[in-house]
C-alpha cells in the first residue's frame, strides 16, 4: 500500500484536498493540465456574499501548495494511464514541454516583455485580453514560471527570432524540451477536474455571436483589475462604458433543448454579485436582471440578492427570453422577452448583455473517465457510487471532489474536499506518514536583539484596483519612505502572489532588514502567508506587521479618496512606530489527546463519528434525545432516490453501535467544557445526573436544526393546517385512514421564510420535500387534487430539476409574491384560500381539506449556552458562525473546534453527510499530527508588579488565568502571597486581562503597552504637527 495520493485538477477543490491530505500524513502529486493552479476561482473578480477579492483569498492557498514539501506540483501535466487497485495504483503522467527550464526561471518576465510576436487571445481572460508567445497565465500564477506557446513562437515554428533566449539572464530558455512520461506510484486518486462554461455551444437565440453579448465568466474578467480592461466596465465592441447592462439568468440551464436539464446552482448568486460590483465600478450604470426562479439557498445568500435590489437599485424582471438580436448601427442588443407577471411580450434595449451560461463538466471528462475506468452519469458528470456519499466513484480507491461530480459553490467544494481527504485517510490509514517529510527553513533564524537598530521594510499593495482605485498608493509609498528606520519601501500590484513572496525574501536579505510590514488586505486570510515568507528569509515571524488598508481605507472610504489615502498613511505610520519596538517571540509544542467529541447524534454527528473512528481515533458521540438519528427519525421517504428513511437510518445507527471506537451518550448534555485544543476537559451529564469526565483532543459541533412551529400562521392548528414535518410523520404511520375524507391538499411554500424581517433566509430543503410529498400523496390516492403555492422553486441540485419536472403533472402550481401573501379563512372542516397568482395575473379562491405549510428550519434550542462553553460565535440567525464563509466553512475561529450539518445552516442529507466527513477530516488533521504549535501572542505576568487581586482571573473569557500561591522569603519569616499565572495554551492574547489589571502587571506579547502607546503617539503627534 502506497502512502501517496494523486490529485487530478488544481482548482480550489484540488488545492484544498491536497493541503488537507498532507496534514493527514500523505504525500500528494497534484496534476493540473494548465500552466498554473487556481482553476476557475482564479478567474473570478469577487466572491459572494462577502465580495472578497477572489484571488486575495485564493492566492495564499496557492502559495501554500507551492511551498509545501509534501506536494509535488505538476502543472502542465496530464494523466495518460492508470492501472492497479485501491492502495496500489501505477499512473503514467505526460509532462508537456514549457520550453523553459522550471528550475532556472525566476519569473522576471523579461522574455515576455521583449517577445516581438503579435499578441494572441489570452484563454485566462476568456480571449478578451491578449498575450504573447512567451507568457504567464496571470500575475499571481503558481508556479510563477513562464512558458512558450509552440504554435505561436517564431523560433519553434520557423526557426527564426530567439529573442527570449538572448534576454534571459537565467538561461532558462530551452527550445529542445520534449514531452516526457513520468510514472508514479500512489495509493489513491482524487478527481477534481472542475467545470467549463462553453457559451459558444448555446443556440443562436441567446445572441452569443454578437460582440456585446458575453458569458458571466467573460464578464468576471472584464470586472477584474487584472483583466483585459483593468477593472473598468467596458463593452468589447468599442470599449465604451455601457450604461444599461442586462443580466440573463438560466441562459441554457434547466433547458432540455440546450441539453442541460439541471440548474447550475451558482448563477443566481454570481449574477447578483456581478450587478453589485458593476454598480460599484461604474456609477452611471443601470443593471437589470432577467430571471426565472431565484435560487439563493446558502448562508446569507437570499439576503444578498435583496441587498442588490434595495441598496444598489438592481431591477429584477421575472421573464422568459425569446431572442436576443443586435442593432447593427449601435451594437446595442434588443431582448425580446415575455414578462411572466403580465403575460405581455416586450422589447428591451441594452448596451451589454451578460449570459449566465450553464456550468458543465470540464473538457476531457469523458476521456479521463475512460483512462481511470470510472463511470459517468447521464449529465456527463462523474458518477458517484452512493448518493449519500458522493465522494466515492464507481471504482474503489478513486474519489470525486468538487464540481466534477455535480454543481456546487465554493464553500460546498471546500467542505467536500476536506471530506474526501478524510476518506482517503481512512483507506490509507496504515501508511500515514510513510512518505512525508518535515518542512525545514533553509536560512537559519536571524538573531535580533532589542538593542539592534530597527531596519524596516515596507511593501504596499494595490490589490489590483481594490486598494489602488481609492488609495493613492504611490503617494503613501513616498510618504512612508521618509519615516525614521524605514530602509526600504515599495508598492506592487499583488503582494500575495508567489513572485511577491520571493521579492519579500530578496528584500529582507539584500537590505539586511530586521522588521517587515505589508500593507494590503485582511490579516485574517493573509498574515500567516507573509509570516512564513519572513521565516523563509530567516526572520522571526513575530517581526512582521500587517496593515489592513483595504477594509479600513479603500472599502470604507470609496467616495473619499483623499481621506482613504490620509488614513492609509496614518495606519502605516502607526505600524512603523510599533514595528520599531516589536521583538522575536517563541512558540511552544502541545500534545494532542487522540480523541474527538461530537455534539449531536443526527446524521451529521453519526457520520463524523464514524469517519473519526474509522481513522483509528476514539470518538465520543453525545445526543440529548433517547435515540440517535435527529430529524431523520421523523422522515418518511428520502428524495430523490425514494429510499425509506428508516432503512437508511437503521444502517447508519448499526454501524455506529458496532464500531468499537465510538462511545455513545444518549439523553445526555454537555455540562462543562474547559481547556484548549488537544486537551479539553469535558463533563457530560446524563438523564440520571451522572457525570462523565472526558479528555478530548478536538470537538465537532453537529447540533442540527429544527422545523419552525408556527403560531397564528395561515390558520395553523396541527389538524387541518399542518407543517411539512407533521405531514412526514403522518406518511410514516402505517394507518393512512386520515386520507379517506381528504380530496384536496394545498401546500404553501416559504411559510414565514424569506421575509423582509424575521426569518429572512431560504431553508434550502422545503421545495424538494414538498415535491416529494406531492408525489407520495398521489401514489396513495391517485384522484387526490393537490395545489402548490410557491414564490420560487429551489431545486438546485444535479438531479432535482428533473425530479421536479417529472412530478410537475401531480399538482397545480400557483405563484404568489411576498407583497401579496395568500389568505386562509376557516370554514368548518375546510379552509378557503385566496391567492393572487402572478403567472395568471388573477385572484383565485378555492377550498381545501388540508393545508401543509413548508416552514423554515431554525437553529436547535439552547445553542447560546453551548456556544458560550465552546467560546464560539453564533450568527444573527442563531446558527453557528464559521471562521470564513468561503475557505473555512467547517472551522471555527477557535482552534480545535469544527462544525457541520444544519448546525451551520439548513441543508439536505447529502450535503450534511459531505460536511460531516469534511469536519471529521479537519479535526483529524490535529489528531493525526499528535501535537500542535501554540501562538506566541499570549499574555505575560510580571510577578514583581502583581498584587494578587484576582481581577484578571475574573475577566478572562478563556479561563486561562489562575491565582497560585507563591512563597516570599524575608529575613525571619516566609509569607505566602497570591500571584497570577497564565496558561499559555489557553491564552488567546485578547488583552482583556492587561486592560483590567490595576497595576499594569500584565502585558500581551507583541501588543504591549509600549508598542500601543507608540502607535497612539505617532498618530496624535502628526495630527498636532499638521494643525500648527
Amino acid at each position: 500500500m502506497e502512502g501517496s495520493v494523486l490529485v487530478i485538477g488544481g482548482g480550489i477543490a484540488g488545492i484544498q484536498t491536497s493541503l488537507d491530505l498532507t496534514e493527514l500524513g500523505f504525500k500528494v502529486y497534484l496534476v493540473e493540465k494548465t500552466p498554473s493552479i487556481g482553476g476557475r476561482m482564479a478567474q473570478l473578480d469577487k466572491t459572494f456574499p462577502t465580495n472578497d477579492c477572489s484571488l486575495c483569498i485564493l492566492a495564499p492557498k496557492m502559495v501554500e501548495v507551492f511551498r509545501n514539501p509534501n506536494i509535488e506540483l505538476m502543472t502542465y501535466h496530464e494523466v495518460q494511464e492508470i492501472i492497479g487497485k485501491a492502495g496500489d495504483f501505477t499512473v503514467k503522467v505526460l509532462k508537456k514541454p514549457r520550453y523553459i527550464d522550471e528550475t532556472k526561471c525566476k519569473g522576471c518576465g523579461d522574455c515576455a516583455a521583449k517577445c516581438p510576436k503579435i499578441e494572441a487571445p489570452n484563454p485566462f481572460d476568456m480571449d478578451l485580453g491578449k498575450r504573447k508567445s512567451v507568457y504567464i497565465p496571470f500575475p499571481q500564477a503558481v508556479p510563477p514560471i513562464y512558458l512558450i506557446d509552440p504554435e505561436m513562437c517564431l523560433k519553434l515554428t520557423k526557426g527564426v527570432c530567439g529573442v527570449c533566449e538572448k534576454v534571459c539572464t537565467a538561461e532558462a530558455i530551452d527550445y529542445e524540451q520534449k514531452p516526457q512520461i513520468i510514472e508514479l506510484k500512489v495509493g489513491a486518486v482524487v478527481v477534481a477536474t472542475g467545470f467549463d462554461m462553453p457559451a459558444k455551444e448555446l443556440s443562436s437565440r441567446w445572441g452569443y455571436n454578437y460582440q456585446n453579448v458575453v458569458s458571466a465568466l467573460e464578464y468576471e474578467r472584464i470586472l477584474c483589475a487584472s483583466g483585459p480592461f483593468g477593472g473598468h466596465v467596458l463593452r468589447p465592441s468599442d470599449e465604451d462604458e455601457p450604461e444599461i447592462i442586462a443580466f440573463i439568468q438560466c441562459a441554457g440551464s434547466r433547458d432540455l433543448h440546450e441539453n442541460v436539464p439541471y440548474c447550475s446552482s451558482v448563477c443566481c448568486m454570481y449574477t447578483a454579485k456581478e450587478a453589485i460590483i458593476t454598480k460599484e465600478h461604474s456609477e452611471h450604470s443601470q443593471c437589470f436582471v432577467f430571471r426565472h426562479d431565484i435560487r439563493a439557498f446558502g448562508k446569507n445568500f437570499y439576503e444578498f440578492t435583496q441587498r442588490a435590489q434595495e441598496e444598489y437599485g438592481v431591477k429584477y424582471f421575472q421573464t422568459k427570453i425569446s431572442t436576443i438580436l443586435e442593432d447593427h448601427e449601435t451594437n446595442d442588443l434588443i431582448i425580446h422577452y415575455e414578462d411572466l407577471k403580465t403575460g405581455k411580450f416586450n422589447d428591451f434595449r441594452a448596451n451589454l448583455v451578460v449570459l449566465a451560461t450553464p456550468l458543465v463538466p470540464s473538457k476531457g471528462t469523458s476521456e479521463l473517465a475512460e483512462i481511470l475506468g470510472i463511470e459517468r452519469d447521464h449529465y456527463d458528470f462523474f458518477k458517484e457510487k452512493s448518493y449519500f456519499n458522493k465522494s466515492l466513484s464507481s471504482k474503489d480507491g478513486i474519489f470525486l471532489c468538487g464540481f466534477c461530480q455535480g454543481p456546487m459553490d465554493i464553500p460546498e467544494t471546500v467542505a467536500d474536499a476536506s471530506g474526501v481527504a478524510s476518506q482517503v485517510a481512512t483507506l490509507l490509514n496504515s501508511v500515514k506518514y510513510t512518505e512525508v517529510k518535515e518542512k525545514v527553513f533553509e536560512i537559519p533564524e536571524k538573531v535580533v536583539k532589542i538593542t539592534d537598530e530597527p531596519r524596516i521594510g515596507v511593501l504596499i499593495c494595490h490589490c489590483g484596483i481594490n486598494i489602488g482605485k481609492y488609495v493613492n498608493v504611490p503617494e503613501v509609498r513616498d510618504y512612508i519612505k521618509t519615516l525614521p528606520n524605514v530602509v526600504h519601501c515599495e508598492d506592487n500590484l499583488y503582494s500575495c502572489s508567489s513572485d511577491s513572496q520571493q521579492l519579500i525574501k530578496e528584500i529582507i536579505q539584500e537590505k539586511d532588514l530586521n522588521r517587515f510590514i505589508v500593507a494590503s488586505c485582511t490579516p485574517r486570510t493573509h498574515e500567516a502567508l507573509f509570516q512564513e515568507t519572513c521565516q523563509e528569509a530567516g526572520l522571526n515571524k513575530y517581526l512582521f506587521e500587517m496593515v489592513n488598508i483595504r477594509d479600513q481605507c479603500s472599502w470604507v472610504h470609496m467616495t473619499e479618496k483623499e481621506a482613504a489615502t490620509e488614513k492609509a498613511k496614518d495606519l502605516l505610520r502607526m505600524a512603523v512606530a510599533k514595528s520599531r519596538l516589536i521583538k522575536p517571540q517563541k512558540e511552544e509544542k502541545l500534545e494532542i489527546m487522540p480523541t474527538a467529541l461530537i455534539i449531536g447524534g443526527g446524521i451529521s454527528g453519526m457520520t463524523a463519528a464514524l469517519n473519526i473512528a474509522d481513522q483509528g481515533f476514539k470518538a465520543y458521540l453525545v445526543e440529548k434525545e433517547a435515540q440517535l438519528g435527529g430529524n431523520l427519525n421523523n422522515l418518511h421517504i428520502l428524495y430523490p432516490i425514494q429510499e425509506d428513511a428508516s432503512i437508511f437510518l437503521k444502517e447508519v445507527t448499526e454501524k455506529v453501535s458496532k464500531n468499537s471506537n465510538i462511545q455513545v451518550f444518549l439523553e445526555s448534555k454537555i455540562k462543562d467544557i474547559k481547556g484548549y485544543i488537544g486537551n479539553y476537559n469535558v463533563l457530560i451529564e446524563d438523564s440520571k445526573k451522572k457525570i462523565t469526565d472526558l479528555k478530548i483532543g478536538t470537538i465537532i459541533v453537529a447540533t442540527g436544526a429544527q422545523a419552525y412551529k408556527p403560531k397564528d400562521l395561515f390558520g395553523y392548528d396541527g389538524k387541518n393546517v399542518i407543517t411539512q414535518l407533521e405531514l412526514e410523520q403522518k406518511l410514516q404511520a402505517d394507518d393512512k385512514a386520515w386520507l379517506d375524507n381528504i380530496n384536496r391538499v394545498s401546500f404553501i411554500l416559504c411559510a414565514n421564510a424569506r421575509q423582509k424581517e424575521g426569518i429572512t433566509y431560504c431553508s434550502n430543503v422545503c421545495c424538494g420535500v414538498s415535491v416529494k410529498n406531492i408525489n407520495i400523496l398521489k401514489e396513495l390516492k391517485p384522484d387526490l387534487e393537490i395545489i402548490l403555492l410557491y414564490r420560487d422553486l429551489q431545486m438546485a441540485k444535479k438531479e432535482f430539476e428533473d425530479y421536479y419536472r417529472n412530478r410537475r403533472k401531480d399538482a397545480i402550481f400557483l405563484r404568489y409574491d411576498l407583497d401579496n401573501l395568500p389568505t386562509v379563512t376557516k370554514k368548518k372542516d375546510k379552509s378557503e384560500i385566496k391567492v393572487f397568482d402572478t403567472n395568471l395575473q388573477d385572484t383565485i379562491d378555492f377550498e381545501t381539506d388540508l393545508i401543509v405549510l413548508a416552514t423554515p428550519m431554525i437553529p436547535a434550542d439552547n445553542l447560546k449556552e453551548l456556544a458560550m462553553m465552546l467560546k464560539v460565535p453564533l450568527d444573527k440567525n442563531g446558527f453557528f458562525l464559521e471562521a470564513h464563509v468561503k475557505l473555512r466553512p467547517l472551522d471555527f475561529a477557535t482552534d480545535g473546534i469544527f462544525l457541520c450539518g444544519c448546525a451551520q445552516w439548513p441543508k439536505n442529507i447529502q450535503d450534511s453527510i459531505s460536511q460531516a466527513n469534511g469536519a471529521a477530516g479537519r479535526a483529524s488533521r490535529f489528531l493525526s499530527a499528535g501535537e500542535i504549535t501554540t501562538s506566541g501572542l499570549v499574555a505575560e505576568v510580571n510577578p514583581d508588579k502583581c498584587i494578587g487581586c484576582g481581577k484578571c482571573e475574573e475577566v478572562c473569557p478563556y479561563k486561562a488565568i489562575e491565582l497560585i500561591d507563591e512563597t516570599k522569603e524575608f529575613e525571619d519569616i516566609s509569607i505566602i502571597v497570591k500571584k497570577s499565572s497564565i496558561n499559555s495554551a489557553l491564552c488567546k492574547g485578547c488583552g482583556t486581562c492587561a486592560a483590567t489589571c490595576p497595576v499594569g502587571a500584565i502585558m500581551v506579547k507583541h501588543y504591549d503597552f509600549n508598542q500601543i502607546n507608540a502607535m497612539i503617539g505617532s498618530y496624535l503627534l502628526e495630527k498636532v504637527k499638521n494643525q500648527l
